[in-house]
């Protein structure tokens, strides 16, 4: 019988890297764990993990094999990723409609926009109102009233410093995105 044993803590290697044909996601193994990263950003998007590893006896939390992953591909559309370890193939979905951040905004939305680095979420209504949040933690950042009526569209520049707006009037505004 084998009798699997957690990793030793100091054993971290990345063996397999893999990327989404339309490099949107970096997959990486780092011992028995795998992480997903948004590569424009360099942000984490999430841990896979095998939650019935770690009910197994001397299993760890979030890890996704018993053993060090060797190999990582993405199927042609992004959508399956496959994991190889010790004589096991693992294969993992993309989950869809996962809500990762809510934004309480009390009636609705006209047009909404990401900053580039995505550290901003802009939105706007129907009544000219705009308001920046934080990605992070959805916290209003700022909070503007420059338009009379509805606001057609959002954008922000190139480095995420400021946001274009316009709205049905024909006008076009200009906000810093730090602090509207």
């Amino acid at each position: 019988v084998v009798k699997w044993r957690p990793l030793p803590s100091g054993v971290h290697p990345t063996l397999a890297v893999a990327l989404t044909r339309d490099g949107q996601i970096a997959a990486c193994s780092r011992a028995n764990r795998i992480y997903l990263y948004h590569v424009q950003t360099g942000s984490l998007i999430a841990q896979l993990y095998d939650p019935a590893l770690s009910a197994v006896e001397g299993g760890a939390p979030g890890v996704a094999h018993r053993d060090l992953v060797q190999s990582l591909a993405f199927d042609r559309q992004g959508e399956l990723l496959a994991s190889g370890g010790f004589r096991e193939v693992k294969l993992w979905r993309r989950p869809r409609d996962v809500e990762r951040l809510k934004v309480e905004w009390g009636g609705p939305v006209a047009v909404a926009a990401v900053s580039p680095d995505a550290t901003r979420i802009a939105v706007a209504d129907a009544a000219g109102k705009v308001r920046i949040y934080s990605a992070a933690d959805a916290a209003l950042i700022a909070e503007t009233a420059g338009h009379a009526v509805e606001v057609k569209s959002l954008a922000f520049s190139g480095d995420g410093s400021l946001l274009a707006s316009t709205s049905v009037d024909g006008a076009v505004r200009l906000w810093k995105s730090a602090n509207g």
